[in-house]
C-alpha cells in the first residue's frame, strides 16, 4: 500500500516538474520570438534609414556627415536605440557595422572622426581596409588624370590591391590607414592644376611623398616588399620647383619623393633609401643623381642629412674633387653646414677655396636674413681659410666682380672691409676678360637693375643709398682702395657713361648724384670724356633718354 501511494506521490510530482519545464520553454520561446521581432524591426528601421540618406544626398541637402549622424541619433533614440549604443554593445556592433558599411569612403572617414569608440569600431572590421585599398574611386580623386594610363598610378593602384589580397591584416590596415590620411590632406589643400608655390604644396600630391611629409619610415619598409612596385620613387604630379615660372610647362621641373626626403631634413627616410638592397635600391650613380641630392640638403641647410651623406659618400657616390662640388657653394646658406664640410679632411680648401669663395659672392637670397646668413659665411671664409682674394676663374677675376654685377653692396663692403684689417693688395681696377670692365663698372651698370628692383620714391632729402646702395660703397671705399673712375672698358666708356645711359634714373637725379659725390665723397667724375664712338656721358644721356 505504502508503495503503491508512493508510486502516485512520484507520477504526480513528475507531471508537475514536466509541465513546469514546458512553461519554461514557451517563456524562453516568447523571448527569443520578441528579440527576432526586436532585432528585425531595427533592421527594417535601418534600412528606411539609409533610404533617407541617399534620398538627401541625391537631394544635395545633406552635405555634412555630422548633420548625417545627429539624424541617425536622433531616429534611432525614439525609437528602439542611439548610434552609440550599437557601437558600444557588443551585440549589436554588427548593425552599427552594416550601417558604417552603407556609407561612401569620405562620409565613412568623417565618421571615424566622431569618436574613438567609432574609430575603434571601423578600423577594426577588415572590410573597412580592403575598401580604402582598392578604392579606385578615392585615388582618382588624388590623381584626376589617372584614366590616360597614367603608369604610376597604375602601379600604386595594383600595390594596394596587391596588399589587401596577400599581406597580413596588420600590413593592410597600415597602409589604409595611411592612404585616408593622405586622401584627407590631399582634399584639404584644394590642390589646383596651376600650382602656386607660395600657397599650396603640390609635391604632397603622391602618396609616396605624403609619406616622406609624415616621416613613414614604416610605409616604405612595407612598399619595399611588395613585388608590383618597381620603385619608391615617384615623379611629381605637378611641378614643384620650375626652373622659370615663365618657361613652358613641359620643361618645368619635377621632384621625386626621394628629392623631397633630401629637401626637408628626413633623416629617416634618407638613411632607409641608402641602405636599400633589392631590385628598389637607388642608383645614386645614375647621372650624379647622389650629387643632385646632395645639393637640395645643402641648400636647404638640412644640417642632419648633409652629416649622413658623408658618413655615405660611397654609397651616394659623392665626389669631392668635382667641379659641380664647389659650385654648390652657389647656394650654401648655413654657417654650420659650412664648417661640418670644411672640417671633413677629404675637401681641400687651399686648392679650390678662392673658386668657393667667387660662389659664395654669387649666392641668391630673397631677403635680408638670408643675405645675413650669406655674409656670415663669406667672413667665416675670410677668416678660417688662407684664401687669395685676388685669383679668379673663367672670364672674371675676383669675387668683387659678382658681387657688383649682382649689386650685393653688403658683400662688397664686407670683402673692402677685410681687405683693410688684413692689409691685402689687390689691383682693384683689373678688368674682367669678356667686357673689360672694372668693379666700378659693373657697380654703376647694374645700379638700373637695382633702382628698379628697389623702387624707392626719390624724394628729398637726395641720398647716395636711394640712388643706388651699391655705388654708395664704392664711393665710400674708392679713395682708400684708388678705385680709379676713368678707366674704360672695351667700349670705351668709364663708369659714369653707365650712369648717364640709364633708362630710369631722371636726369635730375643724376645731377643731384654728382653734387653729393662731390660734397660726401670728393670726388667729381669727368664729363667730357667720350667712348670709341665719341660719346660723352651727357650725350649718352640724351641717346637713351
Amino acid at each position: 500500500m505504502i508503495f503503491v501511494q508512493f508510486l502516485l506521490l512520484f507520477c504526480f510530482k513528475s507531471r508537475q516538474l514536466l509541465d513546469f519545464g514546458q512553461f519554461w520553454r514557451k517563456v524562453e520561446m516568447s523571448s527569443d520570438n520578441s528579440l527576432k521581432r526586436r532585432i528585425e524591426a531595427l533592421e527594417k528601421e535601418v534600412q528606411e534609414l539609409r533610404n533617407e540618406n541617399k534620398r538627401l544626398k541625391s537631394e544635395h541637402q545633406s552635405s555634412d556627415i555630422i548633420q548625417t549622424i545627429a539624424e541617425i541619433h536622433g531616429h534611432l533614440k525614439s525609437r528602439f536605440v542611439r548610434m552609440d549604443d550599437l557601437v558600444h554593445n557588443s551585440g549589436l556592433q554588427h548593425i552599427a557595422t552594416k550601417i558604417f558599411k552603407n556609407l561612401d569612403i569620405k562620409t565613412l572617414g568623417n565618421c571615424r572622426a566622431v569618436s574613438k569608440g567609432w574609430k575603434s569600431l571601423i578600423d577594426n572590421d577588415n572590410w573597412w581596409h580592403l575598401v580604402l585599398t582598392s578604392s579606385r574611386n578615392m585615388l582618382e580623386h588624388l590623381w584626376p588624370d589617372c584614366n590616360n594610363g597614367d603608369d604610376e598610378f597604375i602601379t600604386f593602384l595594383r600595390t594596394l590591391r596587391y596588399v589587401s589580397d596577400h599581406e597580413i591584416f596588420k600590413n593592410v590596415q597600415l597602409l589604409a590607414q595611411f592612404m585616408v590620411d593622405h586622401f584627407i590632406q590631399f582634399k584639404a589643400l584644394a590642390v589646383p592644376y596651376y600650382w602656386d608655390p607660395d600657397t599650396v604644396p603640390n609635391h604632397l600630391d603622391t602618396p609616396l611623398h605624403f609619406a616622406v611629409n609624415q616621416n613613414r619610415v614604416d610605409v616604405f619598409e612595407l612598399l619595399k616588399t611588395v613585388p608590383t612596385l618597381k620603385k619608391l620613387c615617384f615623379r611629381d604630379r605637378h611641378p614643384n620647383h620650375p626652373t622659370d615660372p615663365e618657361d613652358d610647362p613641359k620643361d618645368w621641373e619635377y621632384g621625386t619623393s626621394l628629392d623631397m626626403a633630401f629637401q626637408e631634413n628626413r633623416v629617416e627616410i634618407v638613411d632607409f633609401f641608402i641602405h636599400l638592397q633589392g631590385d628598389k635600391k637607388v642608383d645614386f650613380a645614375n647621372d650624379k643623381y647622389g650629387m643632385k641630392l646632395f645639393q637640395l640638403a645643402w641648400k636647404a641647410s638640412n644640417v642632419d642629412v648633409v652629416k649622413l651623406c658623408l658618413k655615405h659618400t660611397d654609397e651616394l657616390d659623392l665626389n669631392f674633387d668635382e667641379d659641380d662640388f664647389v659650385t654648390m657653394f652657389k647656394t650654401i646658406k648655413s654657417k654650420e653646414v659650412l664648417m661640418i664640410l670644411m672640417s671633413d679632411e677629404r675637401f681641400d680648401i687651399s686648392s679650390n677655396g678662392n673658386v668657393a669663395l667667387q660662389n659664395v659672392f654669387q649666392a641668391d637670397t630673397l631677403n635680408n636674413d638670408e643675405e645675413g646668413k650669406v655674409l656670415e659665411i663669406i667672413e667665416t671664409m675670410f677668416e678660417q681659410f688662407d684664401i687669395d682674394l685676388t685669383l679668379g676663374i673663367d672670364e672674371w677675376l675676383t669675387a668683387l666682380h659678382f658681387a657688383s654685377y649682382e649689386n650685393y653692396h653688403r658683400r662688397i663692403e664686407a670683402f673692402f672691409k677685410f681687405a683693410k684689417s688684413r692689409k691685402i693688395k689687390f689691383d682693384v681696377n683689373a678688368k674682367d676678360d669678356g667686357t673689360g670692365m672694372t668693379v666700378a663698372h659693373w657697380a654703376f651698370a647694374m645700379s638700373e637693375n637695382e633702382y628698379k628692383i628697389k623702387s624707392t620714391p626719390m624724394t628729398p632729402p637726395f641720398t647716395l643709398n636711394k640712388f643706388s646702395p651699391t655705388i654708395e660703397v664704392i664711393l665710400k671705399y674708392a679713395k682708400e682702395f684708388a678705385i680709379d673712375f676713368e678707366v674704360k672698358d672695351r667700349r670705351g666708356r668709364t663708369p659714369i657713361h653707365y650712369v648717364f645711359a640709364s633708362k630710369h634714373k631722371p636726369k635730375k637725379q643724376v645731377e643731384w648724384f654728382l653734387e653729393v659725390a662731390k660734397n660726401e665723397y670728393d670726388i667729381e667724375f669727368n664729363l667730357n670724356v667720350r667712348d670709341l664712338l665719341g660719346r660723352t656721358p651727357q650725350e649718352l644721356s640724351d641717346l637713351y633718354g
